[in-house]
């Protein structure tokens, strides 16, 4: 297990003692269950996201540069535009 899953183990048992010492519902329980299966998957799914750039290098960056460039193209084309528009109307 790693270090944020033991972390998640404690802070779940922990949850359980505070509900059985105030005598909290069951539904509380089961949703500081749910509550920890869903930080689980989360993550669970952030490294696995990170360990796929890290083995992905080139395509990680071919990605990010093709996002940049169409930012950059879309906010070029809006400026231009724009201009167009106010150099018309001002005339």
């Amino acid at each position: 297990m790693g270090s944020f899953e033991l972390r998640l183990c404690k802070l779940v048992r922990l949850a359980k003692k505070a509900a059985k010492k105030i005598d909290l519902p069951n539904s509380y329980l089961c949703c500081v269950k749910r509550f920890s299966i869903f930080l689980k998957l989360l993550g669970e799914s952030v490294a696995f996201a990170f360990h796929a750039l890290r083995a992905n290098k080139l395509r990680t960056f071919l990605s990010l540069l093709g996002i940049s460039i169409g930012i950059f193209a879309i906010i070029s084309v809006f400026t231009v535009v724009d201009a167009m528009l106010s150099s018309t109307l001002g005339s």
